[in-house]
């Protein structure tokens, strides 16, 4: 990716960039390389405010999210969000709330993490894309279970999966089911803890991810059933990487959450005609 390159080249290698990001956050095993390139790419391009920049930017905050760099997770994602809003893009606003709800999700504040999954929610919906929003109803139910709501988590748990059968989607359900399990495991049920780890084996097998069922070992699972601990398991939460060492300190100075609206209709009206 040469500075020498026409503008038109250029846009297209930064297009292309952020066309990646999905594979680039869930499948690359080289997130490092991915950053380099999206960087990069945002470095050569023309400037501008640009669909493709605004995935490029929304790809960047996901690597860096997923790397434990939620400083600059929030500065990219906040710039993506300005594209996206300029331009009228649901989809690329969707996708941007949602991301930007899990870096408040992984500094533990879950209140502000709930309203922006809602938001994200509805963006999904404006855009037409209601597939697309089915695993906010994981992720609000993962915000209920940490807030120990754990009926509320229950619910919405088995929400997701009852619309993952009914459309198809093998991975969603399989995190839904060691959701559940966990959820069982915690009120004693080891049986049914059992069954649903084993269910949700199944379906992360079929579907060859790396789901938070296949991250979690079968001994971690049976010694927890063997101890019957009373705690949340880790096993229940999600992420496509190894946990990086999470920089706490980097999110409360860098990232503190400005003001969200009382409805997410609010949050999305604001943007420019």
């Amino acid at each position: 990716m040469s500075d020498a390159r026409q503008p038109a080249d250029l846009e297209a290698a930064l297009e292309l960039a952020g066309a990646l990001w999905f594979f680039w956050m869930h499948h690359t095993s080289a997130p490092g390389e991915a950053r380099l390139w999206l960087t990069r790419a945002l470095e050569v391009a023309p400037a501008g405010r640009s669909a493709a920049r605004g995935k490029a930017l929304l790809a960047l905050g996901a690597i860096e999210w997923r790397q434990g760099d939620y400083g600059l997770a929030r500065l990219h994602l906040d710039h993506s969000e300005e594209i996206f809003r300029e331009i009228g893009d649901f989809q690329g606003l969707a996708h941007t709330f949602h991301l930007a709800a899990h870096v408040l999700f992984e500094g533990q504040d879950f209140s502000h993490a709930r309203e922006l999954f809602e938001v994200s929610r509805e963006a999904y919906a404006r855009a037409g894309d209601l597939l697309g929003g089915l695993p906010l109803v994981g992720d609000l139910g993962m915000v209920a279970y940490h807030q120990g709501d754990y009926e509320t988590a229950r619910g919405l748990f088995e929400a997701c999966l009852r619309t993952c059968r009914e459309q198809g989607v093998t991975d969603h359900a399989a995190d839904s089911l060691n959701r559940l399990g966990d959820l069982a495991r915690l009120a004693g049920d080891f049986v049914h803890a059992r069954s649903k780890r084993d269910g949700s084996w199944r379906r992360a097998s079929v579907c060859n991810v790396r789901s938070a069922t296949s991250r979690g070992s079968s001994s971690a699972w049976s010694r927890s059933l063997a101890l019957r601990s009373s705690g949340p398991h880790p096993s229940a939460l999600s992420s496509s990487w190894p946990p990086a060492k999470r920089t706490w300190t980097t999110l409360e100075h860098h990232w503190r959450p400005r003001t969200v609206p009382t409805s997410s209709a609010t949050w999305l009206a604001a943007r420019p005609a």
